[in-house]
């Protein structure tokens, strides 16, 4: 019998060589939309890639709830074999061997929308912060000793405290937070991006667990070459709910029609059950189309906008441009030789080095402004009631800022700058183009440079 433990909070998977009755922990395993308990049954995305990895070698799994400090015990103890959803610590590779990962998990602050001083992990010196016991975030917290680290029963509690300012901020992965901000409607809370640390969490076996590791290993890299990875993906963040799936809602209409046949008490009282129910589905698909939103216009690794996003803004501001006689500008910058960086030190190094640019150029971004990904490594900002001599000062600056910082891992890293002023009655294609055309220009100049297109 080989029993897997499942967490990034609480659950557990067994994987069995031949059929025997599945471990299982009683405990809380409400961690939508990764791993929670719905009607008795397990259910996820951490999950759904497990089962399909299993599949794909032949191992059989049933999946159980269990509180993860429990779960992790399990494993320790060698009750167990393995758990999923876990996060690689110091701590933890000193007892566990870790597998490919299996999904990425941003970790978030949260905090009251009023409390606008809270804008980062190094202003929460001082206060109070909620974690559960036992899984990474409390774990990350540890090194900062001027954090007051405040042990929840669960997430739900740690935001009805937030909410009632028994805390100060909440530091929990970004699914999880939103999922109870729109469960419990916590109007009051707001979510801080960027994320404060970013990782792939994996399936964990005891050290020297070899065999098992291997067979875990080979399922999730056919999952990932057969396209199976990337369905249950697209299932979890682009079905039209997420925590209450279209067939759940077709069984209760089917139970509604059985129950149409008892006596009217027992049909009022359903009744009763089933408009519970669909306020449940309700707040789901709320949350739902609020997250597809948010992917369908914003870049997923950087968090700024997306392309998709500036093009229908960008419109927006010619108009306002023209009929107020205002002056605006577009500014299109781009990483020096950022190849380079992915061929010396790797592509996840080289979107470290994305996400901390994005951060520094985002920190010099007005409210007016929108500043968003292009492609790639470039991007572009439209700057509005902005002429030459401000953006051409706004661009020098971030030049240099980017110039003179030591990005992590990868060292000294430069950009090249275009800047277009507005002409009334211009084309958006035409305005654009000669802000591209002035980037080259900087780029043929030795790189590293700011240039002003010419009307």
């Amino acid at each position: 019998m080989t029993a897997l433990l499942c967490g990034l909070g609480f659950s557990l998977v067994s994987f069995a060589g031949e059929p025997s009755p599945p471990l299982r922990f009683l405990g809380n395993a409400e961690l939508p939309p990764m791993v929670w308990s719905h009607h008795g049954n397990t259910q996820g995305v951490a999950v759904d890639l497990v089962n399909a990895a299993a599949h794909q070698v032949g191992l059989s799994i049933s999946i159980v709830g269990a509180d993860w400090k429990t779960a992790q015990d399990e494993l320790r103890d060698g009750k167990t074999d393995a758990l999923i959803q876990i996060n690689q610590t110091p701590q933890r590779l000193e007892i566990y061997d870790f597998s490919d990962p299996l999904l990425k998990s941003n970790f978030h602050i949260f905090r009251r929308t009023k409390d606008i001083q809270i804008s980062g992990i190094d202003s929460l010196s001082g206060r109070k912060v909620g974690v559960e016991a036992g899984g990474f975030p409390i774990e990350f917290l540890q090194k900062y000793d001027q954090i007051g680290v405040v042990v929840v029963p669960n997430w739900s509690d740690a935001f009805a405290k937030l909410s009632a300012s028994e805390i100060d901020a909440v530091f929990v992965d970004r699914w999880v937070g939103e999922y109870e901000l729109y469960q419990h409607k916590f109007n009051n809370i707001t979510l801080i991006d960027p994320p404060v640390v970013t990782l792939e969490s994996s399936i964990a076996v005891k050290k020297g667990n070899t065999a098992l590791l291997a067979k875990i290993n080979e399922g999730l890299r056919r999952i990932e070459s057969n396209g199976t990875r990337q369905s249950i993906l697209r299932k979890w963040e682009a079905k039209e709910v997420v925590y209450l799936t279209r067939e759940s809602i077709d069984r209760i209409i089917m139970a509604a029609a059985a129950a149409a046949a008892l006596f009217m008490l027992g049909v009022i009282a359903y009744l009763y059950r089933q408009r519970k129910n669909l306020q449940s589905a309700n707040s789901a698909l709320e949350f739902a189309n609020e997250r597809l939103s948010r992917l369908a216009t914003t870049d997923t690794l950087t968090g700024l906008w997306n392309r998709l996003h500036f093009e229908e803004r960008v419109g927006h501001e010619l108009i306002k441009a023209d009929r107020y006689k205002q002056p605006l500008s577009v500014l299109i910058f781009d990483i020096d030789q950022f190849k380079l960086v992915n061929d010396s030190y790797g592509h996840l190094v080289g979107d470290r080095v994305l996400v901390e640019l994005c951060d520094m150029a985002r920190q010099q971004t007005r409210d007016s402004d929108l500043l968003a990904r292009w492609g790639g490594e470039e991007f572009i900002m439209l700057m509005p009631n902005t002429g030459p001599n401000e953006a051409m000062a706004v661009a020098e600056k971030l030049r240099a800022n980017f110039a003179s910082h030591n990005f992590a891992d990868a060292g000294s890293i430069t950009a090249s700058f275009g800047i277009a002023p507005y002409q009334p009655g211009e084309s958006v294609d035409h305005w654009i183009s000669r802000a591209d055309t002035a980037l080259y220009e900087a780029k043929q100049e030795g790189r590293n440079t700011v240039k002003i297109a010419h009307i």
